[in-house]
C-alpha cells in the first residue's frame, strides 16, 4: 500500500468539508460554477474575492478561505480559522496546523525564524516556496490574534 499525501497544496486545495479539490488553475468563472455545482455556499464580498468556509488539512478546524482574483486569474488564497483563540489554546492550534502543513510541505524554508518564533510567539511565521508559489503560516495581531495561512500564486 502506497500512502499518498493527502493534499497537494502547491496546485490545489482540498476542501475537506465538501470532499472536493479546487485546482488553482481555474478561472474565477470556473470557480464560481464549480462551487455551485458542488453545492458549496459562497460569499462574494467584492468582485475580486470569493469566500468559502470549509475544513482543511484533515484537521477538525473550520477555515474561512478567501480566493483573491486579478480579473479571471487566481492570485492569492488566504485561509484563517473561523474561531478566534488566545493564549495556550491558540498556541496549541497553531502548532497543530503547522504540523499538518509540515507533513505536506516539509520543513519551512526559514530555519532561523523557528528560533525567533519561540522567542516572540506573537509574531510567528513559517514559509515555503516552490515554482514561484509562496506559502506562509503566521500569526497577526490586529484586533486580537489572527492565524493565517496564505498562498501567493
Amino acid at each position: 500500500v502506497i500512502l499518498m499525501k493527502q493534499i497537494n497544496i502547491w496546485s490545489y486545495l482540498k476542501l475537506d468539508s465538501f470532499g472536493v479539490e479546487t485546482p488553482f488553475s481555474k478561472s474565477k468563472t470556473e470557480f464560481i460554477s464549480f462551487f455551485h455545482r458542488n453545492n458549496i455556499p459562497i460569499d462574494i464580498p467584492t468582485e475580486m474575492q470569493i469566500v468559502v468556509k470549509s475544513k482543511l488539512l484533515s484537521l477538525d478546524v473550520d477555515f474561512f478561505i478567501s480566493f483573491q482574483f486579478s480579473g479571471e486569474k487566481l492570485i492569492d488564497i488566504t485561509m484563517s480559522p473561523n474561531t478566534a483563540l488566545e493564549g495556550k489554546v491558540l498556541d496549541c492550534r497553531y502548532n497543530k496546523i503547522q504540523k499538518a502543513l509540515e507533513n505536506e510541505l516539509g520543513h519551512p524554508h526559514n530555519r532561523l525564524r523557528s528560533i525567533m518564533n519561540l522567542l516572540d510567539p506573537d509574531n510567528r511565521l513559517s514559509y515555503w516556496q516552490r515554482d514561484g508559489i509562496k506559502i506562509k503560516h503566521y500569526l497577526l495581531n490586529r484586533f486580537g490574534m489572527e492565524e493565517i495561512i496564505n498562498i501567493k500564486l
